[in-house]
Order: structure tokens, then sequence, then C-alpha cells
């Protein structure tokens, strides 16, 4: 243990992963001047290289930043999937971490690209932290806030639909990543023992 968020534990679990990967051929476009020539701290989401199983890698951190979010009714938000892996399966809102922003603020960000809901990142506390099965630094985190469920909606593509999960309709055959779905069934868990 390493620190706790309110009631939640924080502990850290790691595994080496190395995957070959094939660099991207260059742009047509790349070497056109554009308004933002010489800008090296913006956020990039396009891919730089693939793997050899051809999902992505960006030229960011590692780290994908889940958050756990919660409404006056004591229900989680999640995300079905609309891309792979796991299309059509549930996930936690998140995504990967980008220069120049903490954790936090990526988490807050990632949350309203999905959703539309708008977190406070100092809000957004750590959870838990694992490396997940594609090898990235997962850290998954809880916001302290409440939010209205009315305000969450698919927003970017990546959500086909918005779900708000409680103890009685968590069902583990719907969700993309085991570690999501053992951190909603911890933290739903936890918060039916001891409720806010």
């Amino acid at each position: 243990m390493i620190g706790s968020c309110g009631r939640s534990t924080i502990t850290i679990l790691s595994r080496r992963c190395t995957r070959p990967i094939r660099p991207i051929p260059p742009s047509p476009t790349a070497s056109s001047p554009s308004s933002t020539a010489g800008i090296t701290d913006m956020p990039n989401d396009q891919p730089i290289a693939y793997t050899a199983e051809g999902r992505p890698l960006f030229d960011n951190t590692p780290t994908v930043v889940c958050v756990i979010v919660e409404d006056a009714k004591g229900r989680v938000l999640a995300v079905r999937r609309a891309n792979e892996p796991g299309r059509g399966l549930l996930g936690l809102p998140g995504g990967y971490h980008m220069r120049g922003e903490s954790w936090q603020e990526a988490g807050a960000r990632e949350v309203k690209e999905e959703t539309g809901v708008e977190l406070l990142a100092d809000e957004i506390c750590l959870t838990n932290l694992v490396t997940d099965e594609y090898g990235n630094n997962l850290v998954i985190a809880r916001y302290r806030g409440l939010v209205r469920g009315e305000d969450a909606r698919p927003v970017d593509g990546e959500a086909s639909e918005i779900v708000w999960i409680s103890y009685a309709n968590l069902r583990p055959e719907e969700w993309a990543f085991p570690r999501h779905l053992r951190a909603v069934m911890d933290y739903l868990t936890i918060h039916a023992i001891h409720p806010r």
C-alpha cells in the first residue's frame, strides 16, 4: 500500500511487456506548414506506430486513466465501447494521459470527451495503479463528487451508449476489461456497506 483515497487502498502491481512495433510511414502532409508548427507540448492523438497485432501506439506516456464517476443514486458511469478492443462491451470512461497534463487532468478530459460530464481534476483521486494487458500503466481513479446522471451522453464516437451501473445490474460478461470490472465491483461493494 502506498496511500489511500477515502476508504480505498492503493495497490501497485506490475508486469514487464515487450511488443514489436512497426513505424508509420510519413504522411504526405507531414512537412507542410501548419498553425501549430514548432509547438511540441500540445497533446497529439495520432498514432506514431502500430504493434505487430495492429494496435496503434501514440506519442504519449504509456498511461491510461479511467475514472469511477458516481451519480446521486449511487450508480457508476460506464460507456458501451464503439471501438475495439471490446466493441459493444462496457468499460469505464477514460483514455491516454497526454504530455503536458496531469493524470487527473487526463481523467477529467477523457470523461468529458466520452460522456460530456465535466469533472474537476482536483477532485479525482487514485484508487489503483496496475500494468494492463497491453503494457500500459492503468490508473483507476475515482471522482470525489457526485454528478447528475442526465448530463451524460455519448460525445466523441468512442462510446455508443452511456450505462449507469448499480450492484443490481452489474453483469460481468458485459465488461471489456477485467480490471475495469474489478474496480467497479469493489467500489459498489464498499459503497453498499459504507454509503456516502
